[in-house]
């Protein structure tokens, strides 16, 4: 019997193939989701490699999947990207930043205001704000858990 691999095996195994420019199947995009320090240094490390056109479609499926399922999360993967010299690639992260939520993406999107170039504010600022709202959707959700539990 085999050990089935780790998840940083499977992340390097697809950013080895990315990087040779072979497109990642909306099925195995999940191996971005969820990132550890390790798995986001192995993402940092091999992104630059991973043709432009790759980079383009990989963060453009990310924010359909972020949108779809509520079983990933990208909020890692997005930083790495919004740091991308395609401002396509950039705008994405950021798409996929404001269906994420949660408190990763605030802090990615209040570190990337800082940092944000010029023509961009109206465009974090927005999704700060839908980030927001999804964090206190969240938030209220939980509460009313909480109510129902106690009843």
């Amino acid at each position: 019997m085999t050990a089935s691999p780790t998840p940083l095996a499977e992340l390097t195994e697809a950013l080895e193939r990315l990087a040779r420019g072979a497109d990642l199947p909306p099925s195995e995009l999940p191996v971005l989701s969820d990132l550890d320090r390790e798995q986001v240094k192995a993402l940092e490390a091999a992104w630059p490699r991973i043709p432009d056109d790759s980079r383009v479609r990989l963060m453009t499926e990310a924010v359909r999947l972020a949108d779809e399922r509520v079983d990933v999360e990208f909020s890692r993967f997005a930083a790495v990207a919004a740091r991308d010299p395609l401002a396509e690639v950039r705008g994405a992260a950021v798409e996929a930043t404001r269906e994420i939520g949660g408190e990763v993406a605030l802090e990615y999107l209040r570190e990337f205001a800082e940092e944000a170039p010029e023509g961009w504010a109206g465009l974090v600022g927005e999704a700060i704000e839908a980030a927001s709202a999804v964090r206190r959707d969240r938030d209220l959700d939980a509460f009313d858990e909480l109510g129902e539990f106690r009843s």
